[in-house]
């Protein structure tokens, strides 16, 4: 058995499993708490059953071989998942994105996950531009809400390490931005420096490949250079705020 595809897969179950724990944890309802339940458990008894025995249905091979023959549907459905996992926020994005990585492999998996999730993100904005608080209070953990509410308006840098860094709720922060003063142009900013590096990461665990994610090259050249580009532009503008507030008040 190959050691560095056994550790992807259990950063794979640990991952889902730190994911239903903290999201029962948030969801008080338990319709939410059975959407998360199916959405972590079926991709988990995919990984685990297909990784020990590969020659079945759930096998890596097998299953690209049925998803692929769909050619194009099958690239569109994966990213039609990717929105519907943002837009709906008791939905796992690790779960899905471990998925890309099983039947795409490592870069274009990754590429059809960060369309996905970028375009459910800019959708969630809109949404919350157009529907308010009172759509968002109906779609998301009200523990989220509270705690993130007007973050937007406050502190950049924050946002951008909330979806720089994985197990943040950064779905609700997706709405939350629509609810705020935040232009679409610097939310889209954020989205493309922060969301890379995380989206990458559970691709690669997903590929269960023989390289283990975190000896993967492109992984830290990618997670340390949006790191550096987010905390100089973001870290910035705070200190360029902070500064201005400071003279105004002199």
């Amino acid at each position: 058995m190959n050691t560095e595809a056994l550790l992807n897969l259990i950063f794979v179950i640990g991952t889902l499993l730190a994911t239903l724990i903290f999201g029962f944890n948030k969801l008080k309802s338990l319709k939410l708490r059975l959407i998360l339940l199916i959405a972590v458990l079926i991709p988990a008894i995919i990984f685990v059953y297909g990784f020990f025995v590969p020659e079945s249905i759930f096998g890596k091979e097998a299953i690209q071989g049925f998803i692929l023959k769909f050619g194009v549907f099958s690239v569109l459905g994966l990213i039609l998942i990717q929105i519907l996992q943002v837009l709906i926020p008791p939905l796992d994005h690790n779960a899905t994105q471990f998925i890309g990585g099983l039947l795409f492999g490592p870069y274009l998996g990754f590429i059809y996950n960060f369309i996905g999730r970028t375009l459910g993100s800019v959708l969630a904005f809109s949404i919350g531009k157009k529907y308010g608080r009172a759509f968002l209070e109906r779609v998301a953990p009200s523990e989220d809400i509270k705690k993130y509410d007007n973050i937007w308006n406050k502190n950049s840098l924050f946002v951008f390490l909330a979806y720089w860094l994985p197990f943040f709720p950064d779905d609700t922060i997706s709405y939350l931005a629509g609810i705020s003063k935040t232009r679409l142009k610097k939310f889209f900013l954020v989205l493309l420096i922060g969301q890379p590096v995380g989206v990458l990461g559970t691709t690669l665990m997903g590929t269960l490949g023989e390289t283990a994610w975190f000896k993967n090259p492109v992984f830290w050249i990618v997670g340390f250079t949006t790191l550096f580009i987010g905390v100089v532009i973001f870290g910035f503008e705070r200190f360029r705020k902070r500064t201005s507030t400071e003279g105004n008040s002199v």
